[in-house]
């Protein structure tokens, strides 16, 4: 048992840690606002320059926009840091949410590693939110294939201990640089060892803050990391109904992204490409046109209904005039839905995004493009 003093000490550690990543990606959200707007012109200006270029600015401007396009993939995430997150709960079984984060990464484990599940129970049914630990675990384990990127082996272990449920993901990477020791949860906090923008620790951090949770890092011997959330256990009652199993096809499709407005671009291609699928992205009418004119074939086009320059319905009507059958998802926020009627989609998603939905969705219009 835990006695009480140590419950307390590590509830206050907790909570500064929780209070300072907040106080930290408040403050950079504020600065990634004012970033985006400045962005949004940057990259508006490029895509109208590169209409009249000559073929060797284009690629000089082609290189600014990839450019563009990575800095305001950052700048979502950093903006989505300053959002307070209301927990939304309900009887889930963790085996299973575990298991569907850990569907991912087919691709990766396919090709380079393995990720195993050890877990005490066939079934856990908990009361909490599914998004959340979905949320959660993803950035955790993302965190481990990154760093095991060679020849990887993962562990995730579900347990029970002390009134609380805990998940926790061992890697046989290089494990956390000691120099950064009592800041690792800190935003863009990074080792030149492990790509990525050192946001995911972050993420998952105030995800099961949300969730009156926390995210422990713990020594481990020899090499690797371990990383552990937990959450106070809650019992479900009554049977948890069996999600609906789904099936992805990681890095088998192709999906052209179109929007013009570059936080919900990169919103949607950190949820596309973390599916699996390869990614081009399009900002704007003229610049997918400019994509698909100069070859690129995709399997499903996600394309914004309203753009200033066109719109899911001209895409979809440009693809059918030259008999390419690539279906589109359109993309609005839910007062901006098109009509019915003049819908020329597979099917309407609402943004912004739910991760769940939209990756069922392009597996289900995957699916059915090759029964054809």
């Amino acid at each position: 048992m835990v006695d009480a003093s140590q419950s307390q000490a590590h509830t206050l550690v907790r909570d500064d840690r929780q209070t300072r990543v907040r106080a930290i990606g408040d403050t950079l959200a504020r600065v990634s606002h004012e970033l985006n707007n400045q962005l949004t012109v940057l990259l508006g200006h490029v895509d109208l320059a590169l209409l009249g270029a000559d073929p060797a600015s284009r690629d000089a401007l082609r290189h600014v926009r990839t450019a563009g396009e990575r800095i305001a993939k950052l700048v979502a995430a950093l903006e989505r840091l300053s959002v307070r997150r209301e927990p939304a709960t309900r009887g889930v079984d963790l085996v299973a949410e575990i298991k569907e984060v850990m569907d991912r990464f087919a691709h990766w484990t396919a090709a380079k590693g393995s990720v195993r599940l050890i877990s005490e129970h066939d079934e856990l049914a908990v009361v909490t939110d599914p998004k959340l630990v979905y949320e959660a675990l993803l950035h955790i384990l993302a965190n481990a294939v990154r760093a095991t990127d060679e020849r990887g082996d993962i562990e995730v272990h579900l347990g029970t201990e002390n009134g609380q449920w805990h998940i926790t993901v061992s890697d046989n990477g290089p494990g956390f640089d000691a120099a950064l020791s009592g800041r690792e949860f800190d935003p863009l906090t990074t080792t030149r060892r492990m790509p990525g923008a050192g946001l995911g620790l972050s993420h998952a951090l105030l995800a099961m803050a949300a969730l009156d949770g926390d995210v422990v890092i713990e020594p481990k011997q020899g090499r690797g990391a371990r990383v552990t959330l937990q959450a106070p256990l809650v019992p479900a009652d009554g049977p948890v109904p069996p999600r609906t199993p789904r099936v992805l096809v990681p890095g088998q499709g192709t999906v052209l992204i179109v929007d013009d407005a570059p936080a919900a671009l990169m919103e949607a291609y950190g949820i596309v490409a973390g599916a699996g699928y390869d990614v081009v992205l399009a900002r704007g009418y003229s610049r997918a046109l400019d994509q698909l004119t100069r070859g690129v074939r995709p399997d499903i086009v996600l394309a914004e209904a309203v753009l200033y320059d066109g719109g899911a319905e001209a895409i979809a009507d440009w693809l059918a005039q030259r008999q390419q059958t690539a279906p589109v998802i359109a993309t609005a926020f839910g007062a901006e839905s098109p009509p019915a009627e003049t819908q020329a989609f597979t099917a309407v998603v609402t943004k912004p995004f739910d991760a769940h939905s939209l990756t069922a969705l392009l597996a289900e219009t995957l699916a059915s493009i090759r029964r054809r």
